[in-house]
């Protein structure tokens, strides 16, 4: 597997998100999002390019209907998994605001 894909590796946005990963390495296994703006965004771009952006997301969506025995009501368990993801509105630019004190 690529280093960029190890979860160990994977990026984070906190300390205590960090040592949770590592609390999973072994029982987890990372899947990348499949998300497009012209070409494949590289996990390690995933805020850049998709935090404020408008995007489509293509997914299945699965249904089962689970009937219950004699005196159990039924029950019905949904999955979803995205396909990917297009960015058709990138998010607007990140400029950093400076106060004049």
């Amino acid at each position: 597997m690529e280093v960029t894909f190890k979860i160990e590796n994977w990026p984070t946005s906190n300390p205590a998100a960090k040592q949770a990963l590592g609390e999973i390495q072994i029982t987890h296994r990372v899947i990348p999002l499949p998300a497009y703006d012209g070409a494949l965004i590289w996990p390690f771009h995933y805020w850049k390019y998709l935090e404020n952006a408008v995007v489509e997301v293509c997914f299945t969506l699965r249904h089962w209907s689970i009937a219950g025995k004699s005196a159990e009501v039924p029950s019905d368990t949904y999955s979803a998994e995205i396909v990917d993801m297009l960015v058709l509105i990138s998010p607007p630019p990140n400029h950093c605001l400076t106060s004049k004190t």
